[in-house]
């Protein structure tokens, strides 16, 4: 991407969505154990890094530098839409 927020059309709907991209770290823990913290949430992927960029070398954050994750989202669409099974 080129930095900037995307805006793209619904076909049909005639309204307008914007993607924004999630930053997570996970946290990779024996026995296979994972913990995935929410680090914020950016309006293009540019300021998603420029933030990984900002934190790699922080306390917690130096242990783990290949768990940070990006995760593109686009805003008015549902998400778990065929449901969920408790365990």
């Amino acid at each position: 991407m080129d930095g900037e927020s995307k805006t793209t059309k619904v076909e049909g709907a005639g309204k307008w969505r914007r993607e924004r991209y999630r930053l997570f770290v996970v946290q990779e823990h024996e026995k296979g154990q994972q913990t995935e913290l929410l680090i914020g949430v950016y309006d293009s992927e540019a300021s998603a890094n420029a933030a990984i960029e900002r934190l790699k070398k922080k306390p917690g954050f130096v242990d783990f530098p290949e768990g940070f994750q990006i995760h593109r989202r686009e805003l008015g669409l549902d998400s778990w839409t065929g449901g969920f099974v408790q365990g």
